[in-house]
């Protein structure tokens, strides 16, 4: 970790600084999410473990030997995890018994998205045959699958039904999972959609958030940016370099700020993962270690 007493430190545009509180005492954090509406951050590891980790109490391991973990999701009401291993398979698990509940096999590699629905599960990624959608009911049956078209994404909405998502050259589309695009050509952003209804493309020079429709989008700029989350409210913006720096911004913030968003300090390796608490109280940042931010 990079000296986090420099006065170069992070900071929001003209607020005060990132401070960096708690760093637990886990190595190759590979995600991480905040279980919510708690200040409880889940973790994965290289090594296959899933950890909780409490920014005042500390850690404790919640489930071993998972395996190559690419990404998980915590049930909406924090009772079970959906682990999601690198070209393998999908594991439901139950985190009060710790038993698992169901497993389904794939091989998805790269790009890995998983989520609960009103009805299950959805995965979504890429494997040696270009990207994959898959959607399983509460017991792990295979409701349907299908290819995942490039520019394409898909999330949850606010009622918990399935929603695909693209940005073309006129901007953001939101429709149910299922239901036909007309062929456009799309941008070239990674896209995630949030339960808020906020769209948001990652990409190598920023990352721009689409907020609803008939609002102009917002771009902030960054270079070789890997990693960026939205606070819960939509008002803050996160990103992770390639260097292992990191950004904090104002989605709204005036435009000047945004193409130039001042950023230092650190991991040592490219950020993997970012996110915001529930409460948002804290950021949780994941490279070779996992680190926990506060700001005023």
């Amino acid at each position: 970790m990079r000296d986090s007493t420099q006065t170069t430190a992070h900071f929001l545009h003209e607020k005060e600084g990132l401070d960096p509180v708690v760093s637990p005492p886990l190595d190759d954090v590979r995600c991480l999410s905040w279980l919510p509406n708690k200040e409880l951050l889940i973790l994965a590891t290289g090594e296959g473990i899933l950890a909780e980790v409490d920014p005042v109490m500390g850690s404790r391991t919640l489930l071993r030997d998972l395996g190559d973990v690419g990404t998980f999701a915590l049930h909406p009401d924090g009772t079970h995890v959906a682990v999601v291993r690198r070209g393998a398979g999908l594991d439901l698990w139950d985190l009060k018994t710790k038993q698992k509940i169901f497993s389904v096999a794939h091989s998805l590699v790269a790009e890995l998205w998983v989520g609960f629905w009103n009805g299950g599960l959805a995965l979504t990624g890429k494997g040696f045959d270009g990207g994959r959608v898959l959607v399983l009911d509460d017991r792990g049956g295979v409701k349907a699958r299908g290819t995942l078209p490039k520019g394409l994404t898909v999330g949850v909405g606010r009622s918990g039904k399935l929603l695909a998502a693209r940005v073309t050259p006129s901007g953001p589309e939101v429709q149910p999972l299922g239901r036909a695009f007309k062929p456009s050509v799309t941008t070239g952003h990674r896209l995630r959609l949030t339960r808020s209804g906020q769209l948001y493309g990652v990409a190598e020079g920023g990352v721009t958030i689409w907020s609803g429709p008939g609002r102009p989008p917002h771009t902030v700029r960054g270079f070789n940016v890997t990693s960026a989350t939205l606070s819960r409210d939509g008002k803050l913006v996160a990103m992770g370099m390639r260097d292992g720096s990191l950004v904090l911004s104002e989605v709204e913030a005036d435009a000047p700020s945004r193409g130039a968003p001042p950023h230092a300090g650190g991991h040592d390796v490219a950020v993997r993962s970012l996110a915001f608490s529930s409460r948002g109280k804290w950021l949780a940042s994941a490279a070779d270690r996992c680190w926990l931010w506060t700001w005023t």
